[in-house]
């Protein structure tokens, strides 16, 4: 699915849902958020050109049945930006950046009807 969030700002994503009965559901989740072209100045305003930024996103879940009245969930995520091909003035860099999350989860029923 893709969705025009601003005039030069889009949204796009892809899922996969792969249940099993032995291995409980997992799901595969890719993200995109392209931008537009923008214009690249020096520190003291001079025009460098254009470039384009964007975002991505790759995460992985997994639920498992642990017992009838409890489920576990884990998810690890791994995000990458290109704001920049390069950071300007104080903010000198590669105007990217990656990093990651793991998550975990337990989910109870206390009354399982």
């Amino acid at each position: 699915m893709a969705a025009e969030l601003a005039s030069d700002l889009y949204y796009a994503y892809l899922t996969a849902v792969f249940p099993s009965q032995n291995l409980g559901l997992s799901a595969s989740v890719s993200n995109t958020c392209p931008t537009e072209a923008s214009s690249a100045t020096s520190a003291d305003g001079q025009p460098m050109g254009t470039f384009d930024g964007y975002d991505m996103a790759r995460l992985c879940h997994g639920v498992r049945r642990s017992t009838a009245r409890s489920k576990a969930a884990s998810a690890a995520s791994f995000i990458y930006s290109h704001l920049a091909p390069q950071g300007a003035g104080a903010e000198q860099g590669a105007g990217t950046a990656s990093d990651f999350a793991l998550d975990f989860g337990l989910l109870y029923h206390i009354n399982p009807n």
